[in-house]
């Protein structure tokens, strides 16, 4: 029994597209290597390569994470992305190869995850490293309630399990949110910041001076005047805080504000060596990211930071 000539046609379009589909998974591989090296996604506001790819480029959070992880990984190991290209190594299974694949070891996980089965490589896997965790994931359940499923060592297990007998908790998410809301209330410097400010009647006014040095002669005759960096006030650091509700304020090329509050850190608009003070007014919040990506091109009408 052969197929009638509709049912071929359907088969043949049905492998070109899947042969373009693999194609297109290798060239979107090669192009997030290319946008990190670029730092393309630093440019248009965003502070890292997953959060570039899910927003920017509409892939689902699970292939955001998939493929900036073998893009990152690609690049150390270059014969991951070269089998995935000749069409013998699976995505899913190089994904599930990452925690375990070195320069020293690729030839034989690449190996394994050609030839096992999904269940024998994960087999494997474990026995490799029996602490690789599992993934991470967030499921909303409802309109204010999400699911979390991740892993935990025994030993940070069973300081839960005393946390909660401490806590006198009924379950462990009581636990956690107790612990969670105490730990947020202490070591947030928002919430600090908050409680600063509150204390304070009048919110302290800063001078925008700051030390100077010696004058020392300069290689071309005059003079050179050398700021010595002094610390931000802790007052003032509070403030910016406040302002920039502890977000990066960092504006990309087409508008887009980065807005992540990981790793935050106050940065001088016009930078202390050029005479800059640490009033309010210089001072702005960038992720660490964007912190690191300003000074790296070093070209003042490219920071856009405190232009929301």
């Amino acid at each position: 029994m052969s197929l009638n000539s509709n049912q071929q046609s359907l088969h043949e379009q049905a492998l070109l597209i899947s042969k373009n589909f693999k194609k297109c998974e290798t060239d979107l591989i090669d192009i997030l290597q290319k946008v990190e090296v670029g730092r393309v996604h630093c440019a248009l506001g965003f502070p890292n390569l997953f959060q570039y790819a899910n927003e920017c480029l509409m892939l689902s959070e699970a292939n955001s994470y998939t493929y900036t992880q073998i893009a990152k990984k690609a690049k150390e190991i270059p014969a991951l992305k070269t089998e995935i290209e000749k069409g013998n190594l699976e995505i899913s299974k190089a994904r599930r190869i990452l925690p375990v694949i070195t320069e020293e070891n690729h030839a034989t996980w690449i190996e394994k995850a050609e030839t096992l089965t999904r269940v024998e490589l994960e087999k494997e896997i474990l026995k490799e490293n029996p602490e690789v965790p599992l993934k991470e994931s967030v499921r909303r359940l409802t309109k204010n309630r999400v699911s979390l499923k991740l892993s935990l060592t025994d030993e940070d297990f069973r300081l839960l399990q005393r946390l909660k007998t401490l806590l006198k908790s009924a379950s462990y998410e009581e636990a956690l949110s107790k612990a969670v809301k105490e730990l947020i209330q202490r070591k947030d410097p928002l919430k600090k910041a908050e409680r600063v400010m509150r204390k304070k009647s009048e919110a302290p006014q800063s001078s925008g001076e700051f030390i100077l040095g010696e004058l020392i002669p300069g290689s071309k005759g005059g003079v050179v005047r050398i700021a010595k960096r002094t610390p931000i006030p802790a007052s003032i650091r509070h403030q910016v805080f406040l302002r920039d509700q502890g977000k990066c304020c960092y504006r990309g090329v087409d508008g887009r504000v980065c807005h992540s509050s990981h790793f935050i850190e106050i940065h001088h608009i016009k930078a202390v060596a050029r005479n800059g003070s640490h009033s309010l007014e210089n001072l702005t919040s960038l992720c660490a990211t964007h912190h690191r990506y300003h000074h790296d091109i070093s070209t003042p009408d490219l920071m856009r930071a405190r232009n929301l």
